[in-house]
């Protein structure tokens, strides 16, 4: 995906979406849970 040009931001979100149905749970959890992504979540929503 990387260094591609997608014709419409669909066709990304379908990619995006196959990409992530192929990587298990704890993978995606290891990517996105890093604390410093947390922090601004919990910066911005105030929860």
């Amino acid at each position: 995906m990387a260094m591609k040009i997608y014709d419409t931001l669909e066709i990304l979100e379908q990619k995006v979406e196959q990409q992530i149905e192929n990587i298990e749970g704890e993978i995606v959890k290891s990517i996105t849970a890093y604390q410093f992504y947390l922090n601004a979540y919990y910066s911005i929503f105030k929860v």
